[in-house]
């Protein structure tokens, strides 16, 4: 019988090898197009097909995969339960383990360091050198769904929160907005606009709170992660001033909010407010 120590070696070692095969095969790939510059249209059609196969592509479908399958078995626990004898039903999966000591620390090392791969034009046509249309909406979509799920599993990070925190600022700077809002319409409709339309909620709902009064809420003992201070302050304006730095920077802010935008308004408003 294999402890689980031994089965995480086992595991992470099996990730290395598929990572370093996809690595082998992105520069040959990448070779491949160097050589087939000049060919004819049909062979540059079947080219992009492999295109969606490189590397990157894998990566992200890989970390997806992580994602859906940690936010699955991740729950989250009461503030009371700190102070438990009884904490058997904390204890983490071997799924939610692999992700915060080993996909965390990858998606914050990999977004950083090839940043200009995502959010180079891809009207440019620098060769292999920028991302494809497919692969920009896959990490805008990395993007929002590691924020749904620490907005909604915010208590069951616990010590993870900070890398994840680290990640989503990342993540967020690596984002074609222009490609992503004029391309993929339906990623935006299921993920961009509800998690900016949660951003409002939340940071609406905190000032409402603080009016108010209801320091419950504030507090978190209500269960009520996404309108408490510290989700506020750990999470939500950290994310938020990277975002709106990098749509700032890079002139997204039209794409996203359009000239006038009810939406920027309520989260501009509730700026001031914290400022």
């Amino acid at each position: 019988m294999l402890n689980i120590s031994t089965y995480s070696a086992i595991v992470l070692l099996g990730e290395i090898f598929i990572f370093n095969f996809c690595f082998k095969l992105y520069f040959k790939l990448f070779r491949n197009g160097q050589q087939d510059n000049h060919l004819t249209t049909r062979v540059s059609s079947n080219a992009s097909l492999l295109h969606d196969k490189r590397f990157a592509y894998t990566l992200l479908e890989k970390l997806l995969e992580y994602i859906e399958r940690a936010s699955s078995t991740m729950q989250n626990y009461k503030e009371s339960s700190k102070f438990s004898l009884h904490e058997s039903y904390r204890i983490t999966t071997k799924d939610v383990k692999f992700f915060g000591k080993v996909v965390l620390p990858l998606v914050e090392k990999y977004f950083k360091a090839h940043r200009n791969y995502f959010i180079t034009p891809s009207s440019l046509k620098t060769g292999s050198g920028y991302a494809s249309i497919k692969e920009k909406e896959m990490s805008c979509s990395l993007f929002c769904k590691l924020a749904f799920l620490l907005r909604h599993k915010f208590n069951a990070f616990g010590n993870d929160v900070n890398i994840s925190v680290r990640c989503l600022k990342v993540l967020v700077r690596a984002i074609d907005f222009s490609s992503v809002m004029k391309n993929s319409q339906e990623m935006v409709r299921a993920s961009v606009l509800p998690l900016f339309n949660m951003i409002a909620e939340d940071l609406n709902q905190t000032v409402q709170n603080l009016e108010q009064k209801r320091y419950s809420n504030l507090k978190g003992t209500l269960q009520r992660g996404t309108t408490s201070l510290t989700y506020i302050h750990m999470v939500l304006l950290p994310v938020l001033s990277s975002m709106l730095d990098h749509l700032g920077k890079n002139n997204y802010g039209v794409d996203v909010f359009g000239k006038k935008s009810k939406l920027w308004i309520e989260i501009r408003f509730c700026l001031v407010w914290f400022s």
